[in-house]
């Protein structure tokens, strides 16, 4: 499948349609990227959604960490796109960074899904352990 074949299979939310092109078409050169960003932002601040999904299942955050994008990758991050959504070959957008040895990109995608985690943890502490049960269960067994 070709980009412009993947593009042309994407979910139906034209913002989202628009942001996929921008971050899934390579730019070359500082202009490039500079106007991408700008264009990016813009849609961001219009409410492209960043669950928006091309035809091969990748995300903005996916397509931003392949072309390691890292100030867009940042920004995803900061507006709550998903970290641990994988492609249709299922490839997270970190996997994207790593195979494209994207280093600023694994480094904010590592530290973003460390964050994530210790809230995660954090959330999940228990100040007492708890004592269930004060003596081991016994087992009967019916008829006895």
């Amino acid at each position: 499948m070709t980009v412009k074949d993947d593009f042309n299979q994407m979910a139906e939310d034209p913002l989202g349609r628009e942001l996929l092109k921008e971050l899934g078409t390579p730019r070359n050169g500082a202009s490039g990227n500079a106007g991408l960003e700008a264009r990016v932002m813009a849609l961001l601040e219009q409410g492209a959604p960043l669950d928006a999904r091309d035809g091969e299942g990748m995300t903005p955050l996916m397509w931003a960490s392949y072309h390691c994008r890292h100030r867009l990758v940042t920004e995803l991050v900061a507006r709550g796109a998903k970290l641990h959504d994988r492609d249709n070959a299922g490839k997270t957008a970190l996997d994207h960074a790593r195979a494209k040895k994207q280093k600023p990109a694994i480094k904010i995608l590592t530290e973003a899904a460390k964050k994530q985690l210790d809230a995660e943890l954090a959330d999940l502490s228990v100040k007492k352990p708890l004592a269930i049960f004060k003596q081991p269960l016994q087992v009967r067994r019916r008829g006895r």
